[in-house]
């Protein structure tokens, strides 16, 4: 009878060793979640573009920095590889799409093709709207830091149009390629990434180059 007393002792101890054993441990690194994804970015938007000079030279001239806000739905297909569908929205001011003066003050709005006249009462203030496909290969740097290189490909529209095509309509937009070069950190949050991305982008036809800068919060389910 004590011998069954004893072994049933020694049962109950190993019994919970056991149990404990298959449950995740503290310090144990957590695994990092991949899947569908959702991301909130609100940063800072500006763009660019190659004007002529008074003395016909070329003019590098930018716009004010403004607001820029882009939503994202993803799906991580592996580890390394996602894509994602996204929509931006960020503002120009007063960037010169015309001729600039020998003041540097520009002359009027013109298309990108010459069209128009210096005259042109188009904006040199306008709202710009990305719908874009987005593809992403993350490549391990240290410990939960990743940097996640990606392009993009979509449509750009610009509203009210700051070019003329060359029937001297209004131009609104148009085919846009972009980059995105990302620094992206796994938090101890389970299911939250947060990162800072640098965005250019190119719209085709007006030569429009523009640049959005934001922190990237990012939720994976």
């Amino acid at each position: 009878m004590k011998l069954v007393f004893r072994l049933a002792f020694l049962l109950a101890l190993t019994v919970p060793a056991v149990a404990f054993a298959a449950e995740p441990q503290v310090g144990v690194e957590q695994k990092l979640r991949r899947g569908l994804y959702t991301e909130t970015d609100l940063g800072a938007y500006f763009d660019f573009a190659s004007v002529a000079s008074y003395d016909g030279t070329s003019v590098l001239t930018s716009s004010n920095a403004q607001a820029y806000l882009q939503l994202s739905l993803g799906y991580d297909i592996t580890d390394s590889f996602s894509v994602a569908l996204q929509f931006g929205l960020g503002a120009s001011s007063g960037v010169c799409l015309a001729t600039v003066a020998a003041d540097g003050t520009c002359n009027g709005q013109v298309s990108a093709t010459g069209k128009g006249s210096a005259d042109s009462a188009l904006p040199d203030n306008f709202s710009n709207s990305f719908y874009q496909l987005a593809l992403s290969y993350r490549i391990s740097l240290i410990d939960r830091v990743a940097f996640v290189p990606g392009i993009e490909l979509g449509y750009q529209q610009l509203s009210p149009p700051p070019f003329l095509d060359d029937n001297g309509n209004g131009k609104g937009g148009g085919f846009m390629v972009g980059a995105d070069l990302s620094i992206e950190y796994a938090t101890h949050m389970d299911h939250f990434f947060v990162g800072l991305d640098v965005e250019p982008r190119f719209l085709i036809g007006p030569n429009l180059t523009s640049i959005a800068i934001f922190p990237r919060v990012k939720y994976t389910f």
